[in-house]
């Protein structure tokens, strides 16, 4: 059996198991969120032995020759001595609560003030620290860069460690620490002229708000149609500022769609998958951008590979467990 060493205690590895798991299941408490290679909160370091590659999917190269890897994704071949990572590589930086508003009864919108600049997309998502083992990923949302804040959408969750805390205890005034930005669920002006399908569920809709804003601010020229789904109509949010927003632009459409009881006036009937392809139909040539719950992107992303007229590129994200799990592009 594999053997991993963390911490001078030696844990071994049942079959096809992650590192993550491996340590979960001895009770070993680490920082991880997404379990899915994505949010890069689990980063660690091999001491001794070697790393599969895909492990190493989306980390800097700096720290891939360093042996850093992501321990939910990372399956040995071999004996692994461990640690975690050292502080100066994990860029963090301070950032002060500068808005808390609520826009839906489990929704809020955190508005952060970043003590030092750096640099990010949005659409991309960054990681929310509370001490060090707790971390959460979010998308940034909100105009393009402009100053030193950024926006994020916290939705609660259940049992959730992190939102509750945000939802109930951190206050405007108040620091927390910021990881540096990453993801490729963002806009590019590279499709400049290239018509824009975006989807999103819940609070996914905070990335393809994100690339909204971003496309708008660079003079986008194709068309943007963007539908966002949630199965009340109470669970909607920023409607009235996305119909103004589409109002401005002419290129941009927005469809708000509620699936699980009346729509309402101004509002869509049915799940925002199926109404955004009834709508748009032939998509060849276009850009598609999809957020939100999994099984929405999941089973929009493989419908989309099997169309006669699909779009050109595909990049999505799926939250899982209250964070975001980022999937690379079709």
């Amino acid at each position: 059996m594999i053997r991993i060493t963390y911490q001078y205690r030696t844990y071994f590895l049942y079959s096809s198991e992650s590192v993550l798991d491996c340590l979960k299941r001895n009770g070993v408490s680490v920082p991880n969120a997404c379990r899915g290679g994505g949010c890069q909160s689990c980063l660690m370091r091999a001491v001794t032995g070697d790393v599969p590659p895909r492990s190493q999917g989306g980390i800097r190269n700096e720290l891939q020759d360093q042996n850093y890897f992501l321990a939910c994704v990372c399956v040995p071949e071999n004996d692994l001595e461990i640690a975690l990572p050292d502080q100066s590589v994990l860029k963090r930086t301070v950032a002060e609560v500068v808005g808390k508003e609520k826009l839906t009864s489990n929704v809020m919108r955190l508005t952060l003030q970043r003590w030092m600049p750096f640099q990010y997309k949005p659409g991309q998502n960054v990681n929310l620290y509370r001490g060090f083992k707790l971390v959460r990923s979010y998308a940034i949302a909100g105009p393009a860069e402009q100053n030193d804040t950024i926006e994020i959408h916290v939705r609660r969750i259940k049992d959730g460690s992190m939102s509750n805390w945000i939802h109930d205890e951190l206050n405007v005034g108040d620091t927390v620490e910021l990881g540096e930005p990453f993801g490729e669920c963002h806009y590019e002006e590279t499709e400049l002229d290239r018509n824009l399908l975006l989807v999103g569920t819940g609070a996914g809709l905070a990335t393809l708000y994100g690339v909204v804003h971003d496309a708008i601010a660079r003079k986008h020229s194709g068309l943007i149609h963007l539908f966002h789904g949630v199965r009340s109509k109470e669970d909607l949010y920023l409607v009235e500022e996305l119909n103004e927003l589409a109002a401005g632009n002419g290129n941009v459409n927005y469809t708000p769609c509620v699936s699980g009881n009346a729509a309402g006036e101004g509002l869509t009937a049915g799940r925002a998958s199926v109404v955004a392809l009834e709508q748009v139909g032939d998509l060849s040539g276009w850009s598609v951008y999809l957020s939100g719950h999994p099984d929405m992107v999941s089973e929009m992303g493989l419908l989309l590979k099997t169309m006669d007229h699909g779009p050109e590129k595909v990049r999505f994200e799926s939250f899982f467990r209250g964070s975001n799990q980022i999937e690379t592009a079709l």
